[in-house]
């Protein structure tokens, strides 16, 4: 251990051993403060009540009332662990209400976009099915000529090595 000088000041003001045990600013209890504002916060939201819900929506599967309990939850923690500023259950209960809104928007809006694609599907009959299966068509096409060309590529380190090699000469002999 290295000498100090007497003459020196120390590099730091040793704390004294009370302010290190449970003060107001000790990282171990504002973390567990915290913890607990999200015990509470989670305490507060009725999952039962949000899954009951989701699942009244017509067409609604388990794993979507699984997934919309999820991010009700999922949003509970976030406002309550200080991602959205929030301070009491009441903001967390705010921010699930948030969250499930956006979610129910979301589940109409694709059953919106499906009714749309099935109505479109029977209004154009038969010329639609040709299309279609002629645009799938050029999509295979050009996903196996992808292929075949990422197959053709040199993919082993002393081919590209020579390829280099030869580039490099090729561009000496140019000059």
């Amino acid at each position: 251990m290295a000498r100090t000088s007497p003459h020196r000041l120390p590099l730091h003001v040793p704390r004294q051993p009370e302010d290190i045990w449970l003060g107001p600013n000790d990282p171990a209890l504002r973390r567990a403060q915290r913890l607990a504002a999200a015990v509470k916060a989670v305490d507060a939201v009725d999952l039962e009540a949000i899954a009951a819900q989701c699942a009244g929506e017509a067409g609604a599967s388990d794993l979507t009332v699984a997934a919309t309990a999820a991010k009700a939850l999922s949003a509970a923690l976030h406002a309550s662990l200080g991602g959205c500023g929030a301070s009491s259950p009441a903001d967390a209960v705010e921010a699930v209400q948030r969250e499930l809104k956006q979610a129910a928007k979301r589940r109409e809006r694709d059953a919106r976009s499906a009714a749309w694609r099935t109505a479109r599907i029977a209004e154009e009959g038969e010329a639609g099915e040709i299309a279609r299966s002629l645009a799938h068509s050029k999509v295979d096409a050009r996903l196996q000529r992808a292929a075949l060309n990422k197959d053709n590529l040199p993919c082993d380190v002393e081919t590209r090595r020579a390829e280099r090699e030869a580039r490099t000469s090729a561009a000496a002999g140019r000059r």
